[in-house]
């Protein structure tokens, strides 16, 4: 949740960019617990709740290419990502599914955890 820090590449494996963080706690994770691990990235609101006639499906470019090299990194290291900002598409124009930017209403939440769950249920199970 550092969007100030460096970004860096999937190769990073230090602690000096956030991906070189995130593929750190992945890897420990993995050494250290028998737990299913999914990766999720931030949910992005709207650009302008004041204009739901602008819709952007993220901030800008930048933070959707800083979601596809978080998916990269996952299967890199085999863990399931699941990219958050699908869940909303064509409802995050209107404001009965936010509150403002970037709170979802009961409705918009209910969308949110219903896309979730869907793609949390298919996960295979880690355990036999």
């Amino acid at each position: 949740n550092d969007a100030s820090s460096p970004f860096g590449t999937v190769q990073d494996t230090d602690n000096t960019t956030f991906l070189g963080s995130l593929g750190q706690c992945i890897a420990y994770l993995q050494q250290n617990t028998t737990a299913q691990i999914v990766v999720m990235s931030s949910m992005r609101g709207r650009r302008n709740s004041a204009n739901t006639q602008h819709f952007y499906p993220y901030d800008d470019e930048d933070y959707a290419n800083k979601c596809m090299l978080m998916e990269k990194l996952c299967l890199m290291y085999g863990v399931h990502y699941i990219n958050p900002n699908h869940a909303m598409g064509y409802y995050r124009k209107t404001d009965a599914y936010y509150v403002d930017n970037i709170h979802h209403t009961a409705l918009g939440g209910k969308v949110f955890a219903d896309y979730i769950w869907e793609k949390l249920k298919v996960i295979p199970l880690w355990l036999t």
